[in-house]
């Protein structure tokens, strides 16, 4: 289709002239693709284009390509026969001489160009290959390292008839991704930038071409990974057999070797780019850094294990190496976010109360002259009730009760006895509709502050902080009140993080405002609140559904899985329905969960329909119902037949696709 208008004219001489033409041409001033010429297209800068014309005659040639609207002449001089350069000169850029070349030679030119400032607005770039060996419906799979998501993004694009695959990917700043062009074949690490262009061919010989700005530094870490990439770091997983102590010799010992292997085959290579050594450096440092701060997940907190000083240095001079761009390693925001974790959670429980949030409201907005000792004893107060609540589910005996508790003790009667000082308990109750939403800032607040004593990049930090902000935003899928938006805008000084976050915002509050469809689907909860009994609660909700056969999801707005497992009902829904198996009720039960978030997890998966049924149980009916349905992981499913009994506990989950609308379908018939 694309070669029609010039085989129309001169069908027999334009494939005789291919053929003379066929191949990838690099550069001979540095090696870079250049052309690319095939039987139906040709690329050139980082574009397909059309043969309209081809006139190929001994030692000399025009070919005019043509893309959409637009067309570019160029003017060939041959070589004598199928080796030597050609000179090929467009009508826009000039005249370049170039060789055709089976394999890609390295670049002969130093590079020291340094990254450039980077740029944290959320864009985009494309990718775009031919692959000749996979004509038609050949899948690419392509996963973008993306700083402001916690897990990587994966996009799926198809191969056309011919071979070609074009997409978009997102990108904030200088942006990891790897491209899996075949399930056989190793994953292709690339850099991509703000409307970067990258062009891809990969031969039968398994050489792959690149073009683009970043295609040298792609060739170079490609080359790298393969010819000097060490060891793979043992996975943290294993730490916990060994000692702090061994760990961390095992992760120096293997950044001591990576080190040396970088090294070594810099100076194997003296043209190697500035870039690609800053980011193979930058990439071993902060995957050592992931790995002892990763390491805190293996810590015993039933016996309040920490790391020790030696360890805690080592820690904080890596991340202190963390240097711009920032947006390059994920790792890095891995390993703040381990780091900010172990610092902020010293206990694996926390006990919310509002008297110590109220006090902290008081004092930041100058309502009350709390002294420093004041403060102080409040402090003590709230992380002994962490402490008590801690002791409390370990059953623990009365002496380590005591011994555990003596540090808190004298500051939680003195701050008992200050919420009770009448000025303050009048000012407390005057701002008691504050209270949840200054909490909210201070978690947001704790979870940054233990970066404050790392010197490393403002940009590193505010990055860092951009991401706590977004997640807690899809954690609650609800918007945050204007005492966090206000303390977001203190944080945040880049203006292009701050739009990313405030553009998150945006969505949750229109979220917040669109009407929720099937509202007669939400059952008012509030009734239960009054019974006493779990099992008339469970009888209260399923009674009105009897004679149906009932999937019962049991989640909270606050449970990831739950969230992930519901981007796949809707599909599924639809699947009955078009079957004509819509004999199944879905109830969906939510514990724990703020009304708001709980709306708008229904409105932002599509989960209200008639053949649905919501709850959002208070807490205290939550507790009751999980301890009668002997309930401890989350999502729960339980599948109720037509007479309200359980028969089936561990059914199918709706990311099981068909496995699940078969087991539906078996049991309406």
């Amino acid at each position: 289709m694309l070669c029609a208008l010039w085989l129309h004219v001169c069908p027999l001489q334009a494939a005789d002239d291919i053929r003379r033409m066929a191949g990838c041409w690099n550069d001979t001033t540095d090696n870079s693709w250049t052309y690319g010429f095939f039987e139906h297209f040709a690329i050139w800068q980082n574009t397909f284009w059309e043969y309209e014309k081809i006139s190929l005659h001994r030692k000399k040639g025009e070919i005019i390509l043509r893309n959409g609207d637009e067309r570019v002449r160029l003017k060939l001089k041959l070589p004598k026969g199928d080796g030597g350069p050609c000179t090929i000169a467009s009508d826009r850029y000039g005249t370049s001489a170039v060789c055709r070349q089976d394999t890609l030679p390295t670049a002969n030119r130093p590079d020291n160009t340094p990254f450039a400032p980077n740029n944290l607005r959320a864009d985009s770039a494309v990718i775009q290959g031919y692959l000749p060996d996979c004509k038609g419906q050949a899948t690419v799979r392509i996963s973008v390292d993306y700083p402001l998501s916690e897990d990587r993004i994966t996009l799926e694009v198809s191969t056309d008839s011919l071979g070609r695959f074009a997409t978009t990917v997102p990108v904030i700043g200088v942006t990891a991704a790897s491209i899996h062009l075949t399930p056989d074949e190793p994953h292709l690490p690339v850099i991509l930038e703000p409307r970067d262009s990258l062009m891809l061919y990969a031969g039968s010989n398994g050489q792959v071409f690149m073009m683009g700005r970043n295609a040298r530094l792609n060739q170079e870490i490609r080359y790298m990974e393969e010819h000097a990439a060490p060891r793979p770091l043992p996975d943290w997983h294993a730490a916990g057999q060994m000692t702090l102590a061994a760990w961390k010799a095992t992760v120096l010992d293997w950044k001591q070797t990576a080190d040396s292997l970088l090294t070594d085959a810099a100076e194997k290579r003296p043209a190697l780019s500035q870039r690609c050594r800053h980011y193979l450096q930058d990439r071993i440092n902060a995957l050592c850094a992931a790995a002892l701060t990763e390491r805190s997940a293996t810590l015993s907190r039933r016996h309040l294990e920490r790391f020790d000083a030696a360890y805690l240095h080592t820690v904080d001079s890596l991340l202190e190496q963390a240097q711009p761009p920032c947006t390059l390693t994920r790792e890095w925001l891995e390993a703040l976010r381990s780091y900010s974790h172990y610092h902020a959670m010293p206990l694996p429980v926390h006990v919310f109360k509002g008297e110590v949030t109220l006090t902290d409201y008081l004092a930041h907005n100058g309502l009350y002259p709390f002294t420093t000792q004041e403060r102080s004893d409040v402090e003590l107060y709230s992380k002994g009730l962490d402490m008590a609540t801690f002791l409390d589910n370990l059953n623990a005996d009365s002496l380590t009760r005591a011994t555990r508790m003596a540090p808190y003790l004298a500051a939680m009667k003195r701050a008992e006895n200050l919420f009770r000082k009448p000025a303050v308990r009048r000012l407390m109750d005057q701002h008691r509709d504050k209270t949840d939403a200054w909490e909210l800032r201070n978690e947001l607040k704790k979870q940054l502050k233990p970066l404050e004593h790392l010197q490393m990049p403002t940009e590193m930090r505010e990055l860092f902080a951009a991401s706590v902000f977004t997640a807690r935003l899809d954690y609650n899928k609800a918007p945050f009140p204007t005492e966090v938006t206000e303390y977001i805008q203190t944080i945040l000084t880049d203006c292009n993080l701050y739009d990313y976050v405030d553009r998150r915002q945006q969505y949750y509050q229109q979220l917040t405002r669109q009407p929720l469809p099937c509202e007669e689907t939400l059952k008012d909860a509030s009734a239960l609140d009054s019974i006493e009994s779990a099992a008339r609660i469970w009888d209260h909700i399923v009674s009105p559904l009897k004679g149906k056969i009932v999937y019962a999801d049991i989640w909270g707005t606050w449970c990831g899985p739950c969230k992930w497992q519901m981007e796949a009902v809707p599909a599924l829904k639809a699947s009955l329905k078009r079957e004509g198996e819509d004999g199944v009720v879905f109830l969906y039960i939510s514990i724990f969960s703020p009304e708001e978030s709980w709306r708008n997890v229904l409105k932002e998966y599509h989960l209200t329909d008639p053949n649905s049924v919501h709850y959002n149980l208070s807490d205290e009916v939550s507790q009751k119902l999980m301890k009668h349905l002997g309930i401890s992981c989350f999502p729960t499913y339980l599948v109720i037949d037509r007479e309200n009994n359980i028969i089936d506990r561990h059914p199918p989950a709706p990311q099981d696709g068909s496995k699940l609308t078969d087991y539906l379908r078996q049991l309406t018939r």
